[in-house]
């Protein structure tokens, strides 16, 4: 479990070393699904 807790750190970390914020990300999938799920709202996408 530890591990996989250093692993989401180290994930987040470079990220945001490359100045990508989780809204950015939840802002791409929220345009290329939206198609797909209409109904998909930006609070799902930042959630999951």
């Amino acid at each position: 479990m530890e591990a996989t807790k250093d692993l989401e750190k180290y994930t987040y970390d470079l990220l945001e070393e490359r100045g990508v914020t989780l809204e950015d990300i939840a802002e791409l999938v929220l345009y290329v699904q939206k198609p797909y799920m209409p109904n998909l709202k930006i609070e799902e996408c930042r959630e999951h």
